[in-house]
């Protein structure tokens, strides 16, 4: 029996030691072939997968690349065209990445937008062409949290 807090290296010699990290490689090596070509869903799961990408969002946040890794990613980019070079906004793919906002007016009227811009733009002319202080304009941020704002209710 060892003497207590005298912990030892239990792989005693360099055969033992070469042995062991071989197994361990091996092991990974299956861990990296199950995982290959999967989504986290089905890695983990529904629910943990939501957790994971969480955690590893986190992870790389505020991290800054050296300069020698920008050129070489920015190196390799150049020339290759956007996947959504040229594509118009009602294009399914596009739209695919697109928020669509539905506005039922207080005449009851339903108007779609696509992207909050343009329905930033569609509330902002509304405001201005009634000339509304501040506290009677009609908001965006409310219709987004609240579903409805001064007679106006987003589907």
């Amino acid at each position: 029996m060892s003497e207590g807090g005298k912990g030892g290296n239990m792989l005693k010699n360099e055969d033992s030691i070469r042995r062991f990290k071989e197994g361990s490689k091996k092991g990974t090596d299956k861990v990296v072939e199950f995982r290959k070509g999967k989504t986290y869903e089905e890695i983990y799961g529904k629910e943990k997968a939501s957790k994971e990408k969480e955690k590893r969002k986190i992870a790389g946040l505020g991290k800054k690349y050296s300069e020698e890794r920008v050129k070489k990613v920015s190196e390799a980019l150049e020339g290759k065209v956007p996947w959504n070079k040229g594509l118009k906004i009602n294009d399914p793919r596009v739209l695919k990445y697109s928020n669509v906002y539905i506005l039922i007016t207080p005449d009851n009227l339903e108007l779609k937008f696509i992207g909050k811009l343009d329905f930033r733009n569609y509330l902002n002319d509304i405001n201005d062409k009634k000339n509304c202080k501040q506290k009677e304009r009609v908001s965006l941020n409310n219709l987004i949290k609240l579903k409805e704002d001064k007679g106006y209710k987003l589907k």
